[in-house]
């Protein structure tokens, strides 16, 4: 009675440090991005998401546009300095998609972290991005 009351006790603290184990990795799915579906037409969301990246403390590390002009992935980073030596960290990626059924989605993915790099070093490109977009969106 002893031993099955203790391995039940230790099987649960194992599920629990499994758990928050992959809560700080990013989650038990692996899934680093967020979604959003916006009524408005590929072309002038694709304009409001450049302008944000140009316009912002984001930089551009590349731009992938598909051959029928439906995706644009924008490659972005922030910088910071080692020394006096500016270097880029933290790359996330916007990807912006023209739907067939009419509107846009946006998908904005957060650069991906070792877990032990504290949260208040961590990027939060999504609110950022999302924020900007749907506050330039509803002018």
């Amino acid at each position: 009675m002893v031993g099955k009351v203790f391995k039940s006790m230790v099987l649960g603290c194992m599920v629990g440090l499994v758990v928050q184990g992959c809560a700080g990795t990013g989650g038990l799915g692996g899934s680093s991005g967020s979604t959003r579906t916006y009524e408005q037409e590929y072309a002038a969301v694709k304009k409001v998401v450049n302008d944000i990246v140009q316009n912002s403390v984001f930089l551009v590390i590349s731009i992938e546009e598909s051959e029928d002009n439906t995706q644009t992935k924008y490659y972005i980073s922030k910088s910071n300095y080692v020394g006096e030596q500016q270097v880029n960290q933290h790359q996330g990626t916007i990807i912006v998609t023209g739907l067939a059924e009419g509107g846009t989605r946006v998908e904005v993915e957060n650069p991906e972290y070792h877990y032990t790099v504290p949260n208040y070093e961590k990027e939060d490109y999504r609110r950022e991005v999302f924020r900007r977009l749907e506050k330039a969106l509803q002018e």
